[in-house]
């Protein structure tokens, strides 16, 4: 493609008929010939709020902040580095995007091309310290992307990832630079999936075959994707369907056990449906779906579970999630929320199968939203709801269970860099289960504990 700024870049992207792109080509500081047009990349330090704008004029979605750094080489004012990833995260997190993408690079200099591979992995980690504290505490998720001789490796990707120990550390699968240097994408799908948050499905020629293992980086062609040589069609059935086989499986069977398949007579028909079309990534007609239920749900004559409309509105949510609609899919979060504060303060609106465990469910989901959300000290709180839950349910409380929930509320006091509260919380949980010594959650606070000194020695 021709030289063309960023506006021009859009209105290509536009008339392609994509309504999602990333930022690719950004610089630090200024760009010559920026004013006049003269660039087609991003300055880190300019305002935010006019990048995120642009893109809004086009009526196209940023999906991710691409940082690619060199992590190998010594830092230096004329490299790309951790300085660099730091702005990009900030960056990120002002324009409301969740992802940053990164790489390891390929050294330069002699300094970089001579470390062992320990002094690598090493160099990578330590590069990525910084700018992995600061998307913790804004919300990012750095993605490092299989563009080197580390990361095209699974097992120096999993050690990467391993001694970075960061929350805030995910995985850009991207199946042409992968296949490239040699690696694996239905591996790393299997290994890392979880850790996965953003892809790009690239395919290649034959002609790049005698290449494979021996250059690292970008692995781009104008083949069509699943025509080339990167079984790019075998890891995108894996990555969206070889996790839900199984659900979609128990799902389909709850379907069929429903005598009745009339809307209104049979609401967990609909959700079962909605769920497999989920699942299936039809995700058009699973909102279609899960709407029609919001709207029988609203009929007076129906008297829903508080809870169980949450439930739907939590799936409804993750619908516009995998669609990469991010408002949508806070809204439905954010009603999910209050509809589960709701269920826990009136016990699901007097739902006499309403039980206990439905209870700390709910404030386990509440939790889990919060922590997605890094909003720690929300976490909090609803942990303490669950534990004076517990500890007032029966006369004699479960101790393991109120120790493993002191010990949640101490992890969550390290991520928020307050040792005092960590300390008190953790103790507290060892006091809980001194007496039980029971194996999983002894061993689980063990290790909090060790994350605790790992931050204050």
């Amino acid at each position: 493609m021709r030289f063309s700024t960023l506006p021009q870049q859009l209105a290509q992207i536009k008339e392609w008929g994509f309504k999602y792109a990333d930022v690719t080509d950004t610089s630090d500081g200024a760009c010559l010939g920026a004013e006049y047009g003269f660039t087609s990349m991003a300055s880190l330090d300019a305002n935010p709020f006019d990048l995120k704008r642009m893109f809004e004029t086009y009526g196209i979605t940023m999906t991710g902040v691409c940082a690619h750094a060199n992590l190998l080489d010594p830092a230096a004012p004329c490299r790309y580095g951790t300085s660099q990833l730091m702005k990009a995260v900030k960056l990120a997190a002002l324009m409301g995007v969740k992802h940053v993408v990164t790489a390891e690079g390929e050294p330069q200099t002699p300094f970089g091309k001579n470390l062992s591979h320990q002094e690598a992995i090493f160099s990578v980690v330590e590069k990525l310290y910084e700018p992995l504290r600061l998307a913790e505490d804004l919300g990012v998720t750095i993605l490092l992307e299989p563009h080197g001789y580390l990361t095209d490796d699974a097992d120096s990707f999993a050690e990467i990832i391993e001694r970075c120990n960061s929350k805030a550390l995910g995985f850009n699968l991207d199946t042409g630079n992968l296949w490239l240097g040699g690696g694996d994408s239905l591996e790393y799908i299997k290994r890392f999936g979880h850790l996965i948050g953003h892809v790009h499905w690239k395919d290649l020629s034959e002609e790049f075959v005698p290449l494979r293992g021996k250059i690292f980086g970008c692995g781009m062609s104008v083949t069509p994707l699943g025509k080339g040589v990167c079984n790019v069609a075998e890891a995108y059935k894996a990555y969206n369907i070889g996790k839900y086989d199984k659900a979609i499986s128990i799902y389909q069977q709850l379907i069929n056990c429903c005598p009745e398949k009339q809307s209104k007579q049979c609401l967990s028909y609909i959700k079962s449906k909605a769920f497999t079309e989920y699942l299936n990534q039809e995700y058009d007609k699973a909102i279609a779906d899960y709407l029609s239920i919001k709207d029988i749900m609203a009929d007076k004559t129906v008297e829903p579970s508080i809870s169980a409309y949450a439930q739907m509105l939590d799936l409804l949510s993750n619908c516009y999630q995998r669609i990469n609609d991010s408002i949508q899919s806070r809204k439905y979060e954010d009603l999910s929320l209050k509809l589960r504060e709701e269920a826990i303060q009136t016990n699901d609106g007097g739902n006499p199968y309403y039980f206990f465990q439905d209870k700390l469910s709910d404030i386990d989901n509440i939790i889990n939203i919060y922590d997605t959300r890094r909003d720690f000290r929300k976490s909090i709180d609803f942990l303490k709801i669950k534990i004076d839950s517990i500890m007032n349910h029966t006369e004699i409380p479960d101790k393991n269970m109120v120790s493993d929930n002191y010990r949640r509320i101490g992890d969550r006091y390290v991520y928020l860099y307050d040792s005092e509260n960590a300390h008190r919380y953790l103790n507290k949980a060892m006091t809980m289960i001194t007496d039980t010594l029971d194996g999983y959650t002894y061993g689980g606070l063990l290790h909090s504990f060790s994350q605790l000194y790992k931050k204050y020695p």
